[in-house]
């Protein structure tokens, strides 16, 4: 395996160790004969300090050239530097370019929003980006292991339907093969039927909406957790609304601490520890 060492477990080595990092340079600072490195892979960033004459002159030059994004190796020592960003750095023995950026990195700070959404192939780069993402994978796996604790199965259901569900009148019509299709607005039919056969069932997939998306919150696509159960009434799926989603916070606030603090977002669990107060309808309006 060409990689065996992330960034983040390179901060926790002890001071000395010897490591190869792979990964992209998400910035550089040159200051004479030291250029300074922010090493991006995965799993976070990590300064790597690149000085002439202890590198190879090869690989001084490499690093003098380098673009933004550009994919390296750096092969170094963990030093233990309070000035350092996570008062730890890697000081750099040999430095090996495995793909060099073409071209200027095109997103700097202060562009726009609709620039960063056309560019979003690269804005998911980010660790800002990147933190959410992975946040929401936290959530997603928080849900399937609670699903899955609570007896219920997993299943796919098409993207192609030939009906709308219960009220959808914003469809996306597809051509398919001479026959007109739509791409689903919800699974809502597909989990209905499945209850006769598995009782307790539950999907994670796109639903589409042709509506047009003013804003951040209003998106023609987007991904869909729904449920369907068998022998339910409104208190009990209240109560697996309830606490379906106090385990997915939960889960959150005790795995995802460090893309929290990325994000500067304080989570606090009991705020979301059922049961939560309920009122009628007619209440409501």
């Amino acid at each position: 395996m060409l990689k065996k060492v992330y960034v983040e477990e390179a901060k926790k080595l002890p001071e000395g160790s010897e490591v190869e990092l792979l990964g992209w340079v998400r910035n550089k600072r040159s200051h004479g004969g030291l250029i300074f490195l922010d090493l991006r892979d995965g799993s976070g960033v990590i300064q790597v300090a690149v000085k002439r004459g202890i590198v190879p002159d090869e690989s001084f030059e490499q690093a003098e050239n380098l673009l933004r994004e550009s994919a390296v190796k750096i092969l170094g020592v963990v030093r233990h530097d309070p000035r350092a960003p996570d008062g730890i750095e890697v000081r750099c023995r040999s430095l090996e370019v495995v793909g060099a950026s073409l071209d200027d990195f095109p997103i700097r700070k202060g562009v726009k929003v609709r620039f960063l959404l056309d560019n979003r192939h690269l804005h998911i780069r980010s660790p800002r980006v990147a933190a959410i993402m992975k946040v929401r994978a936290k959530l997603l796996d928080a849900a399937r292991r609670w699903f899955d604790e609570h007896g219920f199965i997993e299943v796919n259901c098409p993207s192609f339907i030939t009906a709308a569900v219960e009220g959808g009148a914003t469809l996306f019509k597809v051509d398919y093969f001479g026959r007109d299709v739509y791409l689903t607005q919800s699974s809502q039919f597909y989990l209905e039927a499945a209850i006769y056969s598995m009782e307790n069932v539950y999907c994670v997939q796109p639903s589409f909406r042709a509506e047009l998306s003013r804003t951040r919150r209003h998106l023609t696509e987007f991904w869909h957790l729904e449920a369907e159960m068998a022998y339910a009434e409104l208190e009990d799926m209240m109560k697996i609304v309830e606490e379906l989603f106090y385990a997915m916070v939960l889960r959150v606030h005790e795995s995802a601490q460090k893309e929290l603090e990325l994000l500067k977002v304080s989570l606090d669990p009991d705020a979301a520890k059922p049961p939560y107060p309920k009122i009628r309808y007619e209440e409501a309006l």
